[in-house]
């Protein structure tokens, strides 16, 4: 949550400074700053662009943001390297070309998280099992979500997207379920009794039903309860 916060800071900033930018060349003559007021004015817009532009792009997870219409103004490096598309490939463009999501099972494209938000106003997160293809037409595993991005009088600008490739947590995730049944499997197939207690208080925590004949009771829940503190 607060990476998403920090995000929409700079991004939110970003749009402003865009905003900004453009008032500078409506409101004086092209390429002439009158006095030093507005060449301060124009030269603290720049600094805080850079600033904010080396923010985003430290940033380990992948960020997005778009316009009120959902069309891409910005992807950092990571966004770049997870989606396969390059940012000068991917502004301009709606969404859905470059954010390409679906269910990890059903393989159905997932909602558009930003056509949500600009349709909520509310910060979302994605869905479990959500897949993203990317523009080779790899797959990878993401969570994280998407908020809006709103001007000072709380009008939404755009919104950001913040994502990061859960590839290998879900990998270890499903060795370690696997582990688990493994386990499981061999502890209550086992043709010895055994079981495993709490050395504090001696309590059972788990045991085999072979172990719970061995001592007379008719299952492992009855042989259990008899060592409960």
């Amino acid at each position: 949550m607060f990476l998403i916060a920090l995000t929409l800071v700079a991004v939110a900033a970003l749009v402003g400074y865009a905003v900004g930018k453009q008032r500078i060349k409506t409101s004086y003559e092209p390429r002439i700053i009158r006095s030093y007021g507005e060449r301060g004015y124009a030269q603290d817009l720049h600094r805080s662009k850079e600033w904010l532009k080396i923010t985003l792009q430290s940033i380990g997870d992948g960020v997005i943001a778009t316009d009120a219409q959902g069309h891409i103004v910005f992807l950092n490096e990571v966004a770049e390297t997870l989606t396969g598309w390059t940012q000068a490939d991917a502004v301009g463009r709606p969404l859905r070309q470059v954010f390409r999501i679906i269910n990890e099972y059903t393989r159905k494209l997932c909602a558009d998280p930003v056509a949500e938000v600009l349709e909520t106003g509310r910060v979302i997160g994605l869905a479990n099992h959500t897949v993203l293809v990317r523009r080779d037409g790899t797959e990878i595993v993401i969570a994280d979500s998407a908020a809006p991005i709103r001007d000072d009088q709380s009008n939404i600008e755009g919104v950001v997207l913040v994502f990061r490739d859960e590839t290998d947590k879900r990998q270890m995730q499903e060795q370690l379920r696997i582990s688990e049944q493994t386990y499981r499997n061999l502890f209550h197939n086992a043709q010895v009794g055994l079981f495993r207690s709490r050395l504090l208080d001696g309590v059972i925590l788990e045991a085999n039903h072979q172990i719970a004949h061995m001592f007379g009771y008719s299952s492992r829940e009855e042989f259990m309860a008899e060592f409960v503190a």
